[in-house]
């Protein structure tokens, strides 16, 4: 990754790609971070995994990819569970993972991941917390609609 960062002119995107997985290595500590019970170090570490989605693409991409773990769902889970998302509302940690989790619910090869019970029963919860917090309820009825399991019901036969 480093080598890729030290070549010049025309290769951009390969440089770009480097300095994505350069960021992702601290990504498992910013993930355990935000799940942390000190909140002002988890509020500035989850505003550093949304400044990673805002990157340009190859680097917002490979921190998307690398944040598809169990590691990283089992934290969402137990901060989206805490209280503090229906008393802070739209400005609380649950609301910034979730918007990590609204972007991950888009991609098909992460949505099993949802389907794990502690998560989907503290989004399910959370979409009910009120008023207080339009941005974050939207939010959560995205994800869960996003990850919502269809079941297909098999072709039936016409009689004739």
């Amino acid at each position: 990754a480093v080598r890729a960062l030290q070549l010049e002119g025309g290769e951009e995107e390969s440089a770009c790609a480097a300095r994505g997985e350069l960021l992702s290595l601290g990504l498992a500590e910013l993930v355990e971070a935000a799940g942390c019970g000190h909140p002002p170090l988890a509020m500035a570490s989850s505003a550093s995994l949304l400044a990673l989605l805002a990157a340009p693409r190859p680097v917002a991409e490979a921190a998307v990819e690398a944040l598809c773990t169990p590691r990283f769902f089992r934290v969402a889970a137990r901060v989206i569970s805490r209280d503090g998302a229906s008393r802070d509302g739209d400005e609380s940690l649950a609301a910034r993972l979730c918007v990590l989790l609204q972007r991950l619910s888009l991609r098909p090869a992460a949505r099993a991941f949802f389907h794990a019970p502690e998560l989907r029963g503290a989004l399910v919860g959370l979409q009910h917390i009120g008023p207080s917090a339009p941005f974050l309820t939207a939010n959560v009825r995205s994800v869960l609609k996003n990850t919502k399991r269809y079941h297909i019901a098999p072709p039936t036969r016409q009689d004739t």
